[in-house]
């Protein structure tokens, strides 16, 4: 392309005749561009046709039918909706429907927002500062993401398993001549304590996914604010308080949001850590797994449906309310 521009000024110039590319493989050249253009497009648009409208379309349609034991539906109405608020407000307590469940996921929110995410600022700012170590820290805090969360959860369960099945924490406890009920059986087997045992695993693999987004943030900020602060006097706290955290408060807000996404969607720790039919006892259970272990359960899919509904609505309005507060803690920064 650089060639033909300096023959065609050279043409220009000279008022000689230079012959470029002919008209069929230019239109050959925009022919292949176009399909390449408009066909990644497509696959955007078939992506999201497919995986956004015709799923939440079904589930929407689903929320209103019930289904007979022949597989045939019929009209329910708002039959299902009626049954997702006396759960949500009756306050049921038994099984996976139980209020618990609820609780469980607002509770991991909160763990997400208020505990995993500083403690992921604090890493990344580590890892941008070039702490010493910094090198083993960046590989150790990656290595969950590069891991199968499958195997990170069948890890964890193992590690944590009690004395009675061979676990190699609580059995080197039981060694040392502690016994307990928790020892013998476990973290995640007693309703006491299982739970406690899923906030231990979600902070360890939590504190990882956003350390690439933010260390990216950190390194486009320019060195001389940071140095000009440093003359003054300003600690390296003081600097990530007053200087980094307000220049990469856009990042952190889009973050927070996607951690919340994620969070309502959250059950296969549950699922591979707890099992199927042990949530429930556990009380182990999020609004995620209610919708899951409805649906796989062979129950009909009007509740769960419903249930997914009204958690997209009610959460789509939390996360706008959510990010309008955020972007009102501090101005964006043009750099």
């Amino acid at each position: 392309m650089k060639e033909e521009m300096i023959k065609n000024k050279i043409a220009e110039e000279t008022g000689t005749a230079v012959f470029g590319p002919s008209k069929q493989k230019k239109k050959f050249r925009i022919r292949r561009r176009d399909v390449f253009v408009y066909g990644g497009i497509a696959w955007a648009v078939i992506h999201f046709l497919v995986f956004w409208v015709y799923v939440n379309a079904g589930t929407l349609v689903n929320s209103f039918f019930g289904e007979r034991l022949d597989g045939s539906t019929f009209w329910q109405g708002f039959h299902y909706y009626g049954e997702v608020f006396s759960y949500v407000f009756g306050g049921k307590v038994n099984g996976i429907l139980s209020l618990r469940s609820c609780l469980n996921t607002l509770s991991m929110i909160a763990l997400a927002l208020f505990i995993n995410l500083p403690l992921t600022l604090l890493f990344s700012y580590a890892i941008f500062k070039k702490i010493r170590f910094h090198s083993v820290l960046r590989v150790g805090m990656y290595l969950p993401c590069v891991v199968s969360l499958v195997i990170l959860s069948l890890f964890y369960a193992t590690f944590v398993s009690g004395a009675a099945s061979n676990g190699p924490l609580f059995t080197l406890i039981e060694n040392a001549g502690i016994n307990s009920a928790v020892v013998h059986d476990g973290f995640l087997s007693r309703s006491s304590t299982a739970w406690w045992g899923i906030i231990v695993f979600s902070v360890w693999t939590g504190v990882n996914g956003n350390i690439i987004y933010f260390s990216s943030s950190m390194a486009r900020l320019p060195e001389s604010v940071l140095e000009s602060a440093e003359l003054d006097g300003a600690t390296q706290m003081r600097q990530f308080r007053s200087i980094v955290i307000p220049m990469i408060w856009p990042t952190i807000t889009t973050m927070s949001i996607t951690l919340i996404g994620g969070t309502v969607a959250w059950f296969q720790p549950v699922q591979l850590m707890i099992g199927i039919n042990s949530a429930a006892d556990t009380q182990t259970g999020t609004m995620a797994w209610i919708i899951v272990s409805q649906v796989t359960g062979g129950q009909a899919v009007g509740f769960p449906a419903a249930f997914g509904v009204v958690i997209s609505i009610v959460f789509s309005a939390l996360v706008l309310l959510f990010k309008w507060g955020m972007e009102k803690v501090f101005t964006e920064v043009e750099y």
